[in-house]
Formats: structure tokens, sequence, C-alpha cells
């Protein structure tokens, strides 16, 4: 596997305020989730949105 393709491979990791941070763990927490899948409900949620108002 060449450099590239090892890098393409990457998940990016966003680094998030210790208030947000904090906010999403007990969100995730009272729901019964992992933080990732609820971030990734949220941002579902906030595209079909935006999409909407296109």
């Amino acid at each position: 596997m060449g450099e590239d393709a090892a890098f393409q491979d990457l998940t990016p990791i966003p680094y998030l305020d210790d208030e947000v941070q904090s906010y999403l763990q007990e969100r995730a927490r009272s729901k019964g989730v992992e933080v990732a899948q609820l971030v990734n409900e949220m941002l579902r949620q906030d595209i079909k949105l935006i999409e909407a108002v296109k």
C-alpha cells in the first residue's frame, strides 16, 4: 500500500472544546449511545436541514 493510499484511509478526528465534549458525552450517556453515533445522527439531521433549504 502506498503512502497516499494509507493517508486516504485515515478518519479525521475533530478536536472539540471541553464544553462541547462534555455536552455531547452527557447527551450520549442519557440516550445510551456512543458519542460518535450521537454526533453522526446530529450531523445527518443538520445536513437534511441544509439540503431542504437549498
